[in-house]
């Protein structure tokens, strides 16, 4: 369990997975993106925020945690929502 933490995994090509204890964002990322949109992928509502071409962040929360995803250089819609799907 990890009550009040928070654990990371940096990837190759700028890629940041972050899982924690709660329900705020824990993305690190504070930029007030043009796009901010939600989708449901199959009943998780996940937070996509990006320029309108990639997606730099999402969120999203399940079973008392919040997960996030940061791509530096931005994915497609699709391969973060399937990213996602993948972690949770």
């Amino acid at each position: 369990m990890l009550s009040d933490q928070m654990i990371q995994v940096l990837c190759d090509g700028g890629l940041t997975i972050r899982k924690g204890a709660g329900q705020e964002d824990i993305s690190g990322d504070y930029t007030d993106y043009p796009q901010v949109d939600t989708v449901s992928n199959h009943g998780t509502e996940i937070t996509l925020k990006g320029d309108g071409e990639t997606v730099k962040v999402a969120v999203w929360t399940g079973e008392g945690y919040t997960y996030a995803i940061q791509s530096d250089s931005g994915l497609s819609r699709g391969a973060m929502v399937k990213l996602a799907a993948a972690v949770a």
